[in-house]
């Protein structure tokens, strides 16, 4: 089957399921920082040197995740439990839902013109948002898939073409148990009425799926970060980048494991159908460091370590090739985000400040 490729564009195509919008170049970075343990801001930085930041554009709360849909920004508030529509490229608020029955929201993306889909980590459900009504309703069952506690862990979803792949985590938190990680494929339609049915699933490898997936530009691979719990990857335990066969909705295993980065795995981007940068930690610390690697050459280098903290967040600018890695503040208000050139492997921009430290970042128009 062929899937449609990912681009670092607004795009999206003209289809009964997808929404309609011109295709415009990426022009901004959108960066949802912390400011403390509670309160947080959108800031914006230009994808064009020399990278002119507009720092708290608008308040949020803590932890919030967004997401670009053609001119559309969903701003998922995971501890407000909120969920703002803003308008792009202005990030004009156009509407705020509240979301209470949601208990631990984790992920959003938008599923058609109007419904968006809501991952919650502590319901056996997904949730369906009306962005037009706003009523929220009872999403695709994923009771059969969770561990022993009842709940099956979702977490980071992607949409592809007319699929959505939601991650399971299935760990039981009262044991202590891992029972094998999952991808939910979700199909045909993104209309809940009828409803989108659960198409298959797909066992993954490594342990405790979470951060952003990502396409192949051939659109027939997907990558995930597994990268399990802190401090593990010297135990030989099963985590890294896996890879999954969308022909066939297996598992390819690792491209790259925690073992040969040497470190724990948080998110990344892969620039090419072989190169990558990611975001790894290490236990001496609480630090942040920006690894290069190749799947079939290993960890190339060390680009930049911050020993301020740590952040998991990273975003790629596939139209000007750039990769943006945060950098953690130390003190409220101060975190920053550094430029790297995707092929060179060269830091591009100075401590470009954002009014806090990146916890999301996404590449929009």
């Amino acid at each position: 089957m062929q899937h449609s490729p990912l681009l670092s564009v607004s795009c999206a195509l003209f289809s009964a399921h997808l929404l309609v919008t011109e295709c415009l170049p990426a022009q901004q970075l959108i960066v949802a920082a912390n400011t403390g343990s509670s309160t947080g801001v959108l800031s914006t930085v230009a994808t064009p040197p020399p990278w002119s930041v507009a720092p708290a554009v608008a308040p949020s709360g803590a932890d919030t995740v967004v997401r670009a849909f053609g001119n559309r920004l969903l701003v998922l508030g995971r501890q407000n439990r909120t969920v703002e529509l803003r308008l792009l490229p202005s990030l004009a608020l156009a509407r705020t839902y509240a979301i209470p029955q949601v208990s631990a929201p984790r992920d959003i993306v938008q599923v058609g013109s109007r419904m968006a889909l809501i991952t919650d980590h502590d319901a056996a459900h997904l949730w369906w948002l009306d962005l037009k009504t706003g009523a929220l309703t009872v999403g695709q069952d994923l009771s059969p898939y969770a561990d022993r506690d009842g709940s099956p862990d979702a977490m980071m979803m992607e949409v592809d073409g007319d699929r959505v792949y939601v991650q399971l985590q299935r760990y039981d938190r009262n044991n202590f148990v891992e029972h094998g990680a999952m991808l939910a494929v979700l199909a045909p339609g993104f209309n809940p009425d009828p409803p989108v049915i659960l198409l298959d699933t797909i066992a993954l490898q490594g342990l405790r799926p979470d951060h952003r997936m990502q396409r192949n530009a051939a659109g027939n691979r997907l990558w995930i970060s597994t990268p399990g719990v802190n401090d593990d990857w010297g135990t030989f335990a099963p985590t890294g980048i896996e890879e999954v066969d969308l022909n066939t909705n297996t598992s390819l295993g690792f491209m790259m494991t925690e073992l040969q980065f040497g470190a724990d795995l948080g998110p990344f981007v892969m620039v090419s159908d072989t190169k990558g940068f990611a975001v790894a930690h290490t236990s001496i610390v609480a630090s942040t460091h920006l690894r290069v690697f190749d799947r079939n050459l290993g960890q190339l280098a060390e680009l930049y370590v911050a020993i301020s903290g740590r952040l998991d967040t990273i975003a790629f600018d596939e139209v000007r090739r750039q990769v943006f890695f945060p950098v953690p503040g130390v003190g409220v208000g101060t975190g920053s985000v550094l430029v790297f050139d995707a092929d060179l492997n060269t830091q591009l921009s100075g401590l470009l400040g954002v009014g806090g430290n990146p916890f999301d970042m996404v590449v929009a128009q």
